[in-house]
């Protein structure tokens, strides 16, 4: 019973945190302040009252219209509460307290934030970034979750592979391949995975987001011309290998023995 309450906790407070990178992922952008000015509609931009800004209930309450206008509000809202609350749950589960779980729940968060940007404005803003990072060195210092060697080398493998990636994708489509934003995405993941498990990260970002702009070109949700933004599958593939990374290694040499 004392278990269940710590993960029911637990959970109460990433779904909590999920809702405050909402306001971080909207307000960014557009360099408003993520603290000083209260939770509002962005449609009316009628301030929301206390009662309706329980995440996820709220929204189901509401159903996902805006209690003053009647707007719909996106259905991504809930969705980034409910993944910030599991993501938490099984990132405790599998770390329990202790520095790694901080260490990687930093890095976890600061994806969601970048993720809901990015889908959003296609962009990754540098402020994020830089917080993930000084963060995780903080913590890094303070519990010596990764090598620091290791985490220097997955730094600079992230980097020059992305680079020498964009530079080869631009040579044969005639068009940027991956932004500079990506790069440095990938250049903070390999400070919190390391040197070993961001190069199998980034090649499976590539898997991912392949199948994925397959399966929206057969949808006709996506025209060959098309930008995507690449954030989101390489945090999808960042997160997959950081919690089953060994397995997921495993599992892709296993296809060719």
């Amino acid at each position: 019973m004392v278990l269940l309450f710590t993960y029911g906790l637990i959970f109460a407070f990433g779904v909590a945190m999920g809702s405050f990178f909402n306001v971080v992922a909207h307000r960014l952008p557009r360099q408003k302040s993520i603290v000083k000015l209260s939770s509002h509609c962005p449609h009316c931009e009628m301030p929301i009252p206390w009662k309706y800004k329980i995440p996820i209930i709220s929204y189901l309450v509401l159903k996902g219209r805006c209690s003053n206008c009647g707007h719909p509000i996106s259905w991504h809202y809930p969705v980034v509460e409910l993944v910030s609350g599991l993501l938490t749950v099984i990132l405790f589960h599998r770390f329990g307290w202790s520095g790694e779980f901080l260490f990687y729940l930093i890095f976890t968060y600061g994806l969601i934030v970048i993720t809901v940007i990015d889908l959003q404005e296609m962009i990754i803003p540098n402020s994020v970034l830089l917080v993930m990072l000084g963060m995780g060195v903080v913590v890094n210092v303070i519990f010596g979750v990764q090598n620091w060697q290791n985490a220097l080398v997955g730094m600079g493998v992230a980097t020059i592979g992305l680079l020498g990636i964009g530079v080869l994708g631009k040579i044969l489509f005639g068009r940027e391949a991956l932004g500079m934003g990506d790069v440095k995405l990938g250049s903070v993941a390999g400070f919190f995975l390391g040197g070993h498990m961001i190069i199998y990260a980034i090649f499976f970002s590539f898997f991912v987001a392949f199948f994925a702009i397959v399966f929206m070109l057969v949808l006709s949700r996506l025209q060959r011309r098309d930008s995507i933004p690449f954030g989101p599958f390489m945090a999808i593939a960042m997160v997959s290998f950081l919690l089953w990374g060994n397995s997921l290694i495993q599992w892709y040499w296993g296809l060719f023995s």
